[in-house]
């Protein structure tokens, strides 16, 4: 448990001081119609998992696990101001301590999750100016491989929380925790309880109209032509 609660306390003391900087900086993010809906990022995540099924989660089963370098592909999409949907693919390498009948061994485990959810934006909670900062909730599905499970693939329920905080008008910081719920069923069988943290740095494309292209391109458009009146 004391594990969890430092990271819990990381990630709180993570978002004040994103706050706290941005407040003192006082960025002025302009309007956001010009920006495309799609996001894309890169970043890295954390696994707490002890390999059982039975996993319970926010107890110390196991330990938080990481790998030294970017390991999340992200892409994303508003729908609508308060909604969007989100998918990532991450990857993650960590040994397994496994107790059975009173002897303890160790397996490495190789970690794969792709995951499709949908965040829903708590206004109530963003009381700035300039929407740079955006708590959400999450919820979806997820498939996952972990090499040593002896059904290798499974799929979980996920539900989460988070928040977004901007940093350009189209860069963004994204820090989020996830509890994944292990699901039964024919196909998979059966998949592990297990928790997963992801940290993203994001960039919001901007709109590409063909007629601001057109005008930037051959200026000489914007000009009318003034003809004179025949005698």
């Amino acid at each position: 448990m004391k594990k969890e609660m430092r990271f819990t306390v990381f990630l709180v003391s993570f978002l004040l001081a994103l706050q706290v900087n941005a407040q003192s900086t006082r960025l002025k993010i302009k309007s956001q119609n010009d920006l495309s809906p799609w996001s894309i990022g890169i970043g890295t995540n954390l696994v707490e998992d002890n390999g059982r099924g039975n996993n319970v989660l926010f107890v110390n089963n196991g330990k938080l696990n990481m790998v030294p370098f970017p390991s999340v592909l992200h892409g994303s999409r508003v729908i609508y101001p308060f909604l969007s949907a989100h998918a990532n693919l991450s990857y993650n390498n960590y040994q397994l301590t496994i107790r059975e009948n009173n002897l303890i061994s160790y397996k490495k485990t190789t970690y794969f999750s792709l995951d499709i959810n949908g965040h829903f934006s708590l206004p109530m909670l963003n009381k700035t100016t300039d929407d740079w900062f955006n708590p959400f909730v999450a919820t979806g599905f997820g498939f996952n491989y972990r090499s040593s499970r002896i059904s290798t693939f499974g799929v979980n329920y996920n539900i989460g929380f988070g928040a977004e905080s901007l940093i350009t008008k189209n860069w963004s910081v994204q820090l989020s925790a996830m509890a994944k719920f292990g699901l039964e069923d024919p196909l998979f069988k059966s998949s592990a309880n297990h928790l997963q943290a992801m940290l993203l740095v994001k960039y919001r494309f901007n709109n590409q109209k063909k007629s601001d292209f057109s005008r930037k391109r051959y200026p000489e458009l914007k000009k009318k032509r003034k003809f004179k009146k025949e005698a």
